[in-house]
C-alpha cells in the first residue's frame, strides 16, 4: 500500500511481490534467531542467573521506560509533526502519547511493525491531516533515529579492542549517519517531481526527499535530534541497569556496543515485538565481551521485557480507544 497526493491510500502492486518477500525473509531470520539463541544454551544456568537477578532495579528500569524513554519519543515525533491545520498549533502531547502507545502495542501483538501505519492513520483522523503528511513526519523520524543511534557508537572510539565485526558495524553506521547529514543540506527544497506507478526507485526517492525537507528547518532538526538523544541515553541505561540487574558490569563503550548490536538486529521487521531478534543482537554482542550465554540472555530477555510490558500495560489501559478499525484503514 501506498499513500496517495490527496492522502488516500492506493494498492502498490508493483512492490506487492517484493514486500512479501522482504516480511518471508524477516520471519525466517526471527524464527532463525530463537533457534540459534535457545541451541547452546543452559537452562539451569540460564534459571539461576533470572533467580539472582536485583527486580526492585528491573522495576525501576521499566518506570524509567515509561517515563523518560516514552516521553522522549513523543516529543520527538511531536517536533516533526507540522502545526495542525484548523488552529495553527502543535499536536497535544497527550493525544500524541496514546497513540504512539497503540502504535507500540500492535507492534507488540502483529508482525512487521504495522504498529506505523496505525500511528499514520489516527494521527490523521484526530487532527486532519493528509495521510501523505503523516507518513513524511514519520520517515523524518526514521531519519533522525538511525542519525542518533550512529553517534552513540562514538564511545567505541574509547574502547581498547573492540571486537572487529563491531568496528565494522558502527563504520557503516556512520556511512548513513553521513548520507543523512548530506541529504538534509543539499537536497533541493523544490518539489519532487510526480511518482510514476511503477518507478520503485523514484518512489523511494520521493519520500525521502520529502523527510528531508522535513529536517531542514533548524528548529525541526535540533529539537529532534535533541529527543532522540535522550531517548537512545535511557535506552544505554537501560541496558546498564539490566545487566547489573544480573551481575554484569561493563564499559560504557561496551553497553553502546550492545545497543548498536541490538538496533542492528531488529533492522529487519519480523516478529511481533522483535521477539528474538533482539535477544540474538543482544546476546551476541554481550558474548563477544565474555559474557556466557546464558547470562547474556537472561540480560536480554529483562531489557526486553523492560520495554514491552509497561508499554503494552499503558496501551491497554490509554491507548485502545484510539485504535482505528480495520474499515478507516482501508
Amino acid at each position: 500500500m501506498k499513500i496517495g497526493e490527496n492522502g488516500s491510500t492506493e494498492a502498490d502492486e508493483p512492490s506487492s511481490r517484493g514486500t512479501r518477500l522482504f516480511r518471508l525473509l524477516g520471519a525466517i531470520a526471527g524464527a532463525a534467531a530463537v533457534v540459534w539463541i535457545v541451541r547452546g544454551a543452559d537452562v539451569r544456568a540460564f534459571e539461576a542467573a533470572l533467580r539472582a537477578a536485583s527486580w526492585p532495579l528491573i522495576a525501576l528500569a521499566a518506570v524509567l521506560n515509561l517515563t523518560v524513554n516514552t516521553a522522549a519519543r513523543v516529543f520527538r515525533w511531536q517536533a516533526l509533526l507540522p502545526p495542525v491545520p484548523d488552529s495553527g498549533r502543535g499536536a497535544s502531547f497527550w493525544v500524541l502519547l496514546r497513540l504512539w502507545l497503540a502504535g507500540q502495542l500492535t507492534n507488540g501483538l502483529v508482525p512487521f511493525r504495522l504498529g506505523e501505519l496505525v500511528r499514520i492513520v489516527g494521527v490523521s483522523r484526530r487532527y486532519r491531516y493528509p495521510l501523505k503528511t503523516a507518513s513524511v513526519a514519520l520517515g523524518a523520524e526514521k531519519l533522525v533515529e538511525g542519525f542518533s543511534i550512529a553517534m552513540f557508537g562514538l564511545p567505541l572510539e574509547f574502547s581498547s579492542r573492540p571486537p572487529p565485526w563491531l568496528e565494522r558495524m558502527y563504520a557503516g553506521l556512520i556511512v548513513i549517519a553521513f548520507i543523512v547529514l548530506v541529504a538534509i543540506l543539499r537536497l533541493s527544497p523544490s518539489a519532487p517531481e510526480p511518482i510514476r506507478p511503477t518507478g520503485r526507485v523514484r518512489r523511494f526517492r520521493e519520500r525521502v526527499a520529502e523527510a528531508v525537507q522535513v529536517l531542514r528547518h533548524p528548529r525541526v532538526w535540533t529539537r529532534s535530534v535533541a529527543w532522540s538523544f535522550t531517548s537512545d541515553a535511557t535506552d544505554v541505561a537501560l541496558l546498564v541497569m539490566c545487566g547489573a540487574a544480573v551481575g554484569v558490569h561493563l564499559s560504557l563503550a561496551a553497553w553502546c556496543a550492545v545497543f548498536l548490536a541490538i538496533n542492528l538486529a531488529i533492522a529487519i521487521p519480523a516478529a511481533p515485538g522483535h521477539v528474538g531478534t533482539l535477544e540474538a543482537g543482544a546476546v551476541l554482542a554481550l558474548m563477544s565481551m565474555s559474557v556466557s550465554r546464558e547470562t547474556a540472555l537472561a540480560v536480554a530477555l529483562i531489557y526486553h521485557g523492560v520495554h514491552l510490558l509497561p508499554v503494552a500495560a499503558g496501551g491497554v489501559t490509554l491507548a485502545m480507544p484510539t485504535l482505528p478499525t480495520r474499515r478507516s484503514m482501508s
